[in-house]
């Protein structure tokens, strides 16, 4: 108010709750009650309190009125209950930070993360000097609190580009780029020394200790960028999507968009099969599971026009056969982010070549045999930096993050028919 107020027209008496009234219009949310649960007062300002049923999605208004006869300047005129400057929008809340736990007060870098269980979480990072980091986290089902359980520098040489996947409960399978100790492509032991490699780790299923199982150095060129996207093709096989030179195995020493089997067995990993799908530089590749047998690949070529790929993989990765393609941007295809909606509709995010961010919807039948876009649709037409994560929600809602304006981080979701046919930004 502009001046004192009070709730007798004798110019006495602190206004209380029960002195306003609240009402709500537009959006989803409602009032738990339309007088206020609570009041604060500070010399001529009033903080109200209120309840809401429902989450907030930024297009609901409040206003605030006075009860009829209920306040009064110090000459005893009484406020109307028709005001002006007494709405407010309410905050769009359905993505809203829970809470937040600094893990690492140095670096950050090459983050992948994976669940464990229903309130465990695995992440692997570059931490100091790009080392290599593993730690565990607990998060209650609601969010809060996020504990950190264990955290271990399970690396002291750089990783980087790490991709990590649950074999079982307490056993867990990375490709990256950097330093390992352990066997080389020929089955010779190695120490200490650079290549892209693939690594088996034992996680207690509480988080409460990890340790290093096996390493095997598949490629020895110490390509610092090789994009890895690993896939579980069964429980002792696993599918590797990288950009590499494949130094040293046989049918290798060429540049080009490779796809590797590996099966697994503890701590002993051996390659069973490989395929150079693309004859030059691949970028941001990103790898998904169609069916039993059946794999999409998105990634950008050496001009970074953006494709998508189906290969058919048998369970014991025995083979590699590429099948259909399909050249989605002709210009930038890059920061690929590939999951599956529903048995036969996928979804790709990615940046354009003037910056734009883009999300798409295709067909891919079981078989892989066809690839097919629906639609696309430009999210957000500013510049942004790609890094993009997509993950589903629910059967028909997706969660996308990635780097926007300024390199500002970003959350969206996105309503999605289960025929891909439509594409609808939430929030």
């Amino acid at each position: 108010f502009s001046e004192a107020a009070y709730n007798t027209n004798g110019g006495s008496g602190a206004l209380e709750a029960s002195d306003f009234a609240l009402s709500i219009s537009g959006g989803a949310a409602t009032l738990s009650s339309a007088t206020p649960t609570s009041i604060s007062i500070s010399s001529n300002t009033y903080t109200l309190g209120f309840g809401l049923s429902g989450t907030p999605n930024g297009s609901e208004t409040l206003t605030v009125s006075p009860v009829a006869n209920s306040i009064y300047d110090a000459s005893g005129n009484v406020a109307t209950t028709s005001q002006s400057n007494n709405t407010a929008e309410l905050y769009d809340t359905r993505l809203s930070t829970k809470q937040t736990l600094i893990h690492d007060t140095g670096n950050g870098y090459y983050n992948s993360l994976v669940r464990m269980d229903h309130d465990t979480y695995l992440l692997q990072y570059a931490g100091s000097g790009y080392d290599g980091y593993l730690a565990t986290f607990t998060i209650d089902a609601d969010g809060d609190p996020i504990t950190e359980v264990i955290q271990t520098e399970w690396n002291a040489w750089d990783v980087h580009y790490p991709s990590l996947v649950q074999i079982n409960e307490n056993t867990y399978i990375m490709a990256y780029h950097g330093v390992g100790t352990g066997s080389d492509y020929n089955g010779n032991a190695i120490s200490n020394q650079w290549g892209q490699w693939i690594g088996t780790f034992k996680v207690k299923a509480d988080g409460s200790s990890i340790t290093k199982l096996g390493f095997l150095r598949h490629d020895t060129n110490n390509n610092s960028t090789p994009y890895c996207s690993l896939v579980k093709v069964d429980d002792d096989t696993y599918a590797l999507a990288y950009q590499g030179y494949n130094q040293g195995t046989a049918g290798g020493n060429l540049w080009g968009g490779w796809i590797k089997t590996f099966t697994v067995n503890g701590g002993t990993i051996t390659q069973t099969a490989q395929l150079r799908h693309y004859d030059n530089y691949s970028y941001w590749h990103s790898f998904v599971q169609v069916d039993a047998n059946t794999y999409a690949l998105a990634y950008a070529d050496v001009n970074n026009d953006g494709w998508l790929k189906t290969f058919t993989i048998p369970a014991n990765g025995s083979s590699i056969t590429a099948v259909a393609s399909l050249e989605f941007a002709t210009l930038d295809g890059i920061h690929n982010s590939l999951v599956q909606l529903d048995g036969d509709t996928y979804v790709n995010t990615w940046r354009t070549s003037s910056g734009k961010g883009k999300i798409g919807t295709y067909t891919i039948p079981a078989d892989g045999s066809t690839i097919t876009e629906v639609t696309t649709l430009v999210h957000d037409g500013s510049t942004t930096y790609g890094w993009n994560s997509l993950i589903t929600i629910d059967a028909n809602t997706v969660l996308l993050t990635y780097s926007g304006e300024n390199y500002d981080g970003y959350l969206k979701t996105f309503n999605i028919p289960a025929d891909g046919s439509s594409i609808i930004e939430k929030t």
